[in-house]
């Protein structure tokens, strides 16, 4: 390798660097769309055996709405993908009414960072620093452990209802 192309790969390693706690809490938004699906397919499940579609058909029609919507938001942030910020402020700004979440999901999604790491050109540079490494630190698992508790705590409360 050319000195040019070392030096524009250390450029890339120290971009990534410099983003890389932005792009794991991205990376968990994903995980927390991922878990809300689980509980809205949890909710699906639960209503329809019951017999009690009548009484509870609004939170099926939400819960049937909801749980693709998750899995592609969750797919998209899991990604990186550049498209997920418009559905992705929109779901964490409805979560904002339910869930602390949604607050830490949008700082994320609509600051200098989250811009840089949504970028179209950013999933190219992770793809040319597979060297990068992301070392977790418990801060990193805040928003997995807090939805994995409220995930949880709605399934306990339905279940013993």
């Amino acid at each position: 390798m050319s000195q040019i192309e070392l030096d524009a790969q250390a450029a890339l390693e120290s971009e990534r660097l410099a983003l890389i706690r932005h792009e794991v809490q991205l990376r968990d938004a994903g995980l927390h769309c991922y878990c809300m699906a689980a509980l809205a397919l949890f909710l699906i499940i639960r209503t329809l055996p019951i017999g009690e579609l009548a009484e509870s058909a609004l939170l099926f029609t939400l819960c049937l709405v909801l749980l693709p919507i998750y899995l592609v938001v969750g797919r998209g942030f899991s990604r990186l993908d550049p498209w997920v910020r418009f559905p992705g402020a929109v779901m964490a700004f409805l979560g904002l009414l339910v869930q602390p979440t949604g607050c830490m999901v949008f700082s994320l999604i609509r600051s200098e960072r989250g811009d840089r790491v949504l970028s179209p050109g950013y999933r190219k540079r992770v793809a040319a620093t597979p060297q990068v490494q992301v070392q977790r630190r418990w801060s990193d698992w805040q928003l997995a452990i807090m939805t994995g508790l409220m995930v949880v705590a709605i399934v306990l409360a339905v279940a013993l209802r």
